[in-house]
């Protein structure tokens, strides 16, 4: 019986790390687009989609 609370405790914990990583990435993401929101250069911009991309990429990992 107690392996099953426990681990009942590590999925509730689980949930809450993954709400924690959601709501930080949000914050990130919006950080981001506050910061970057004036800049004009095509290569700079085109630097910045990449690594956003490959940014997503870790959090789909880590959220999912």
């Amino acid at each position: 019986m107690f392996v099953v609370v426990s681990l009942g405790n590590l999925s509730f914990l689980s949930e809450n790390i993954k709400r924690f990583a959601q709501t930080y990435a949000i914050r990130r993401i919006k950080d981001a687009f506050r910061e970057n929101k004036n800049i004009t250069d095509s290569e700079k911009i085109e630097e910045l989609l990449n690594k956003a991309k490959a940014n997503l990429q870790v959090i789909e990992r880590q959220v999912c």
